[in-house]
């Protein structure tokens, strides 16, 4: 819908497949080729479990990935490509190919994407890249891992290499301070790892931190040598130079927006 008038883009979408631009009226998608005429034959079904199954299979196997700015439609012709990003303003497509079977991670390609909707030729952005992760921070860059195991990995923004042995679930992107926190050294029984802050370079906060919260200003707040017997430990406040100590045998942090 344009502000006047709606426009059909495609009578048999996907709506699992989608993943649209922040800031432009750009969306690539799934969507079934419904000319394959599918048949069964029910004399060799045995449930209908497997109708379901032999249905599901056939429409998968015949569907295509589009990329439509406004009302114009591209074939991307990618039959194994998954993960697609796009960037905010609508003029690259991220995918991952290549994955081999049985692997988590793939090649990452780039596809360039003109106003009027014509696909550039694929071009290859980064090698073994990890499936589970692919999403844009701060306008525009691409946060992903690489060499990934055990919950961990390399962190990756835009090519570079931000760090090693980054815990994956600790990855946070606070928009207003345009900074990314996360943790190295994890210790899954201890609950605590080196705290770190990205804002354009890494820097480390501390060591054996536990939890954090980053505050409107910038600054951090985070927790120091947390007892997994006793649940608390010493609250520090980081001001992007120094730490200073705000109180000891604390439970946890409760932001407050």
């Amino acid at each position: 819908y344009n502000g006047e008038e709606e426009t059909v883009i495609h009578d048999s979408f996907i709506d699992s497949s989608y993943t649209c631009a922040a800031d432009s009226p750009v969306i690539t998608y799934t969507a079934y080729d419904q000319s394959d005429d599918i048949r069964i034959k029910l004399s060799e079904t045995e449930d209908i479990y497997s109708i379901r199954s032999f249905v599901t299979e056939a429409l998968i196997s015949a569907s295509e990935r589009y990329v439509t700015v406004g009302s114009t439609s591209s074939l991307l012709d990618r039959e194994e490509a998954q993960h697609f990003r796009l960037s905010a303003d609508g003029e690259t497509l991220f995918y991952l190919d290549e994955v081999p079977e049985d692997k988590d991670y793939g090649e990452l390609y780039q596809v360039s994407i003109s106003s009027s909707g014509e696909l550039g030729s694929p071009e290859l952005y980064d090698s073994d890249v990890y499936t589970g992760t692919l999403h844009f921070i701060d306008a525009g860059k691409l946060l992903y891992f690489k060499d990934y195991k055990n919950d961990k990995g390399e962190l990756y923004i835009d090519r570079e290499k931000i760090d090693y042995d980054v815990n994956f679930y600790s990855i946070q992107y606070m928009e207003d301070q345009e900074c990314v926190t996360y943790y190295t050294d994890w210790n899954d029984e201890k609950n605590y790892g080196t705290l770190k802050i990205y804002t354009g370079k890494a820097q480390k906060i501390a060591d054996d931190v536990h939890s954090h919260f980053v505050l409107p200003n910038g600054e951090v707040l985070y927790l120091y040598d947390y007892s997994p017997k006793y649940y608390h430990g010493d609250l520090y406040l980081w001001n992007k130079k120094d730490t200073e100590k705000i109180d000891d045998s604390v439970v946890c942090i409760l932001p407050v927006y």
